[in-house]
């Protein structure tokens, strides 16, 4: 019985994609050693049938369907990646710009937002207040007041927490 091949060469290892035939990768592992393992492993002639050209043919063709198969999924995987590539490219595009916007409208919020000093000269204008009278009632200088009115200084929390019962008091929101 011819095996293909030659019992003084070693024999290959099959793996998938390697540069062997078609014809030697289809054949089971115990089709493809040689005739003195036969008798080691206790395997006769008869019990390793030759394939037929059909079966050969056959099996190429199968071959061929599972590697054009594997293919289409390969191309198919890389375009659903392309997809998503694409898809994250636009998203972050879409939070750069969303966030550039809010960026925006703090800075018009805060534009528009009075300062600390306008607030306290707000109060004090509301209540009919001089800075004088102001600062007696907190426990600071007029000259205070007038830095914190002109954004030069910050009052100090607990100055704020004054004004905000004063506030409360006199029943102004």
């Amino acid at each position: 019985m011819n095996y293909g091949i030659p019992n003084d060469k070693p024999q290959p290892i099959i793996a998938p994609g390697s540069a062997i035939p078609l014809s030697e990768r289809i054949r089971p592992a115990w089709l493809c050693i040689t005739a003195p393992e036969h008798s080691q492993r206790g395997i006769s002639e008869k019990d390793t049938p030759d394939l037929t050209p059909e079966q050969i043919a056959e099996a190429e063709a199968e071959e061929l369907r599972r590697q054009t198969v594997r293919a289409w999924k390969k191309q198919a995987i890389q375009e659903e990646r392309e997809r998503n590539k694409l898809r994250n490219k636009l998203a972050d595009k879409a939070a750069r710009e969303a966030v550039s916007r809010a960026r925006q409208e703090a800075r018009k919020a805060k534009d528009n937002e009075p300062t600390t000093g306008e607030s306290i000269h707000n109060f004090r204008t509301l209540h009919k207040l001089s800075r004088v009278a102001l600062a007696k009632l907190i426990g600071c200088s007029p000259q205070s007041v007038t830095n914190w009115e002109h954004n030069r200084n910050i009052p100090h929390r607990s100055i704020i927490e004054k004004i905000a019962e004063l506030d409360k008091a006199t029943g102004y929101q």
